[in-house]
């Protein structure tokens, strides 16, 4: 079985990835399952790498434009707030992705940054005033 038809992902569907791992590796190889059949829309509600030329159709930057164009064909676009000086895309609020969602076939949001750390766990470091 192909691993793009391993996971039933619909039109109309918003796939949020969390974990320590793999995460950019899983949104762009279903980015790409989907691109010719569907308008993608990758983004994050953290920061991710700028994605490689040609890796994707369509690059979308909000801080950049007051009024958003949807693409006319299908495709990938990356969309976020804004680049950082590390070269990062600066993830979208809750209110930008309500009116920027409705726009596209499929979502694909990379929703945890991992720092390029191997594994996460839970930080006891928080105290409580119990």
């Amino acid at each position: 079985m192909i691993l793009g038809q391993m996971v039933n992902i619909n039109k109309g569907d918003i796939v949020s990835v969390v974990g320590s791992g793999g995460k950019t590796s899983f949104i762009n190889y279903y980015a790409n399952y989907y691109k010719n059949k569907f308008k993608v829309l990758l983004t994050t509600t953290t920061k991710i790498y700028i994605p490689k030329f040609g890796t994707y159709e369509y690059m979308y930057i909000t801080s950049n434009s007051k009024e958003y164009r949807v693409p006319t064909k299908n495709g990938i676009t990356v969309c976020g707030k804004t680049i950082s000086k590390q070269n990062k895309i600066i993830g979208l609020d809750f209110k930008e992705l309500d009116v920027i969602i409705p726009k596209f076939d499929i979502t694909f949001i990379e929703s945890d940054g991992s720092k390029k750390k191997k594994i996460k766990g839970w930080n006891n470091t928080v105290t409580s005033s119990l």
